[in-house]
């Protein structure tokens, strides 16, 4: 295979998580297209493509837990009605998590120009439980529509609300 290296154009010298997410998207669309040895700097295309290959979703399918809980997997139809999937180690996936709730909200200021938006979900319920260990309880709070998401609170440090 004939390919170039692009460093990628980021101030830090540590690749973003876009930019992981980006590389672990390309490697599942394109056998041919890799990561570079040195994945925190750069990633490797083939040159038919001259710059990230993008995948513009028009549904996303199923998203399923794969290889024992190690990889998590999203299937979608791409605009020209081709199935793409991409699957990444938990790590990412965890990554990606914790990304979106503040993407969403950036993408609501941009779309209302209301600097104080926020993407919020409605509450369905939640529970309060003590954890395993005791030393922290776990709040779990889930949607109306299924959406869950837990945290834990430590029982050894006083925690504080942030007060804007």
């Amino acid at each position: 295979m004939n390919t170039h290296r692009t460093i990628l154009e980021n101030a830090s010298t540590e690749a973003t998580i876009s930019d992981r997410i980006l590389q672990t998207a390309l490697a599942a669309w394109k056998p041919e297209v890799e990561a570079a040895a040195d994945s925190k700097n750069m990633a490797t295309f083939d040159q038919e493509h001259r710059g990230p290959f993008r995948i513009v979703s028009r549904q996303l399918t199923t998203c399923s837990v794969i290889e024992g809980g190690k990889t998590i997997c999203f299937d979608f139809v791409r605009q020209a009605g081709e199935s793409v999937s991409i699957e990444m180690p938990f790590d990412q996936a965890e990554s990606i998590v914790m990304t979106v709730p503040r993407l969403l909200s950036a993408a609501l200021k941009m779309q209302t120009g209301d600097a104080q938006a926020r993407y919020v979900f409605s509450v369905g319920n939640w529970s309060l439980e003590l954890a395993k260990d005791q030393n922290y309880r776990i709040l779990a709070v889930r949607t109306p529509d299924g959406f869950e998401v837990a945290f834990a609170i430590s029982l050894r440090h006083p925690w504080q609300w942030d007060r804007r």
